[in-house]
């Protein structure tokens, strides 16, 4: 006859193995959920590096940040979840529109140039419905010993005369949201260090994009951007406002292709001083080539009328722009003063967040 020692022993030791099989069953559930979903992932990034038509590619990019993010907090069925939302946009017919439409380029961010990043010249195109861009910029300027070495055609007769200083800092932020129905919109603020005799000023600034023309195979985009400009500090210039076209061109079909941008920008002084330009104008263009898997190269010319008479800045220019985990983007560029260049020699560098 059982004796009630016996009987709470078993009783125990029943319990411990039905605790001790729960706990290694969990344990097991739980490495391969997490497991289910980084593999989830791996498939949904291996999607987005084949060619997608612009919508597909987008709704990829939103179920890969929410599967990541899951992850992360440890939410690994909302993690499947996103995983599956992926399979279910690419079975919808996303991949075969691609064949039909040709590929969306300008989603590849390999070579998705903005302004000052890595060069001066910014691609066609604008962020997602809200979809949130921003970039911490850092630059420095060694300007040229005279001024005013711009030749002819200007109406202004001062003689050049020599800088006291040269060295010129710019660090700057910049944020992009995606309004959605092809439109964007901007502000960024910058400020002048050093010991030239810009430093000191700063200026904020407020922009908006129509993105006219979306990329589609090789079908150039469009892009165009309006903007207004406010500088402060004690030697400011003038407010502008800004009209210009924002163009980019693929130059092969499918994945890993070069593309090639171009821009023309307008500027209007609003409250212009003495010696100052009414209008000014800047052109540029830039070539990006994707150099690996998460790199890509630019190389590029831009020239910019400055507000005063007889200056401005023009440049070789050549940069990288680098893909980070967590959509992350880091971008560095130099350019070098050519020709009637104020400025020698300028070196960028930047880190942008994709929210």
């Amino acid at each position: 006859m059982e004796t009630p020692v016996t009987r709470l022993v078993r009783v125990l030791a029943a319990a411990s193995y039905a605790t001790l099989a729960t706990t290694i069953s969990c344990g097991l559930a739980h490495a391969q959920s997490r497991g289910d979903c980084e593999a989830g992932i791996g498939f949904i990034r291996d999607a987005q590096s084949r060619p997608q038509d612009p919508a597909t590619r987008a709704e990829l990019g939103k179920a890969l940040r929410d599967a990541q993010r899951e992850l992360g907090e440890g939410e690994y069925a909302e993690c499947l979840e996103a995983v599956e939302d992926a399979r279910t946009i690419l079975g919808s017919g996303g991949a075969a529109a691609f064949h039909r439409a040709g590929p969306a380029l300008e989603e590849d961010e390999r070579v998705q140039g903005d302004r000052d990043f890595p060069v001066s010249t910014e691609a066609a195109g604008v962020p997602d419905r809200g979809e949130v861009e921003v970039r911490v910029l850092a630059g420095y300027s060694r300007l040229r010993s005279l001024r005013g070495m711009s030749s002819g055609g200007d109406d202004d007769d001062e003689p050049p005369g020599r800088r006291s200083g040269r060295d010129l800092m710019t660090p700057s932020i910049e944020a992009e949201v995606g309004l959605g129905h092809n439109l964007s919109a901007s502000v960024g603020l910058a400020y002048a260090f050093g010991n030239a005799e810009e430093a000191k000023t700063g200026e904020a600034e407020f922009t908006l994009k129509w993105n006219l023309l979306p990329a589609q195979g090789l079908r150039p985009a469009l892009t165009v951007i309006g903007g207004i400009s406010a500088p402060f500090g004690p030697r400011h210039e003038s407010s502008e406002t800004l009209l210009g076209l924002l163009a980019s061109q693929p130059l092969s079909p499918g994945a890993n292709a070069p593309v090639l941008y171009a821009n023309i920008l307008w500027f209007h002084a609003l409250d212009r001083g003495e010696g100052e330009r009414s209008d000014r104008y800047a052109a540029s263009v830039a070539l990006a080539v994707p150099v690996a898997r998460r790199t890509g190269l630019f190389v590029g010319y831009s020239r910019e009328q400055d507000s005063e008479h007889r200056r401005a800045d023009q440049f070789i220019e050549l940069g990288v722009r680098q893909l980070l985990p967590a959509d992350f983007i880091l971008a560095g560029g130099v350019g070098i003063g050519v020709g009637d260049s104020e400025t020698d020699v300028r070196v960028l560098f930047g880190l942008q967040k994709n929210f």
